[in-house]
């Protein structure tokens, strides 16, 4: 049986020092990017500017920031929303939070929010420390649906998958 808590932590430590390089969504799916766009070649056949590793979040999740919420899936998910201007400001509002932290004043982020940390418990949640003091906090809410799922775009390799609170192997 696969520790839920050690697999998680184990696949995405690889995240720590890379960028946040890009940030997109599908109705309330938020995916996001991480190390240097490159284009590659989709399964689908279609090129597009893809990070090392992409991390897909289908379940609740928040951006955080001393002691404040800057977005999360509610923003993308309430009822209707997802193609309404309520959706398109908050995708606009963490895209902006991603690309703009690091011409902020002060930022200590050379090229952007770069991952410092990755912490995982064993019901399939995660807490990624972000540099200039933001947090992404996963969290699955659910017993069978997938929660999210983790996967390297350079390669074939296995998808790391939440489902129902624990890796699904």
């Amino acid at each position: 049986m696969i520790d839920t808590k050690t697999e998680i932590t184990k696949r995405l430590s690889v995240l720590a020092g890379l960028e946040v390089s890009g940030v997109s969504r599908a109705a309330d799916m938020l995916t996001l990017q991480f190390g240097p766009l490159a284009p590659r070649v989709s399964r689908r056949g279609v090129t597009k500017l893809l990070g090392a590793w992409a991390l897909h979040i289908q379940c609740p999740w928040r951006i955080e920031s001393a002691g404040t919420i800057y977005a999360g899936k509610s923003d993308l998910s309430e009822q209707g929303n997802e193609s309404t201007e309520t959706a398109k400001l908050m995708y606009d509002k963490v895209t902006a939070l991603f690309d703009g932290a690091s011409k902020a004043a002060g930022a200590t982020s050379p090229g952007g929010v770069v991952v410092l940390a990755v912490r995982a418990d064993e019901f399939g949640g995660v807490w990624i420390t972000l540099s200039e003091g933001f947090r992404l906090v996963i969290f699955p809410d659910g017993t069978k649906s997938e929660a999210w799922r983790f996967f390297s775009s350079e390669s074939n390799e296995k998808h790391l998958v939440v489902e129902g609170g624990v890796v699904d192997a």
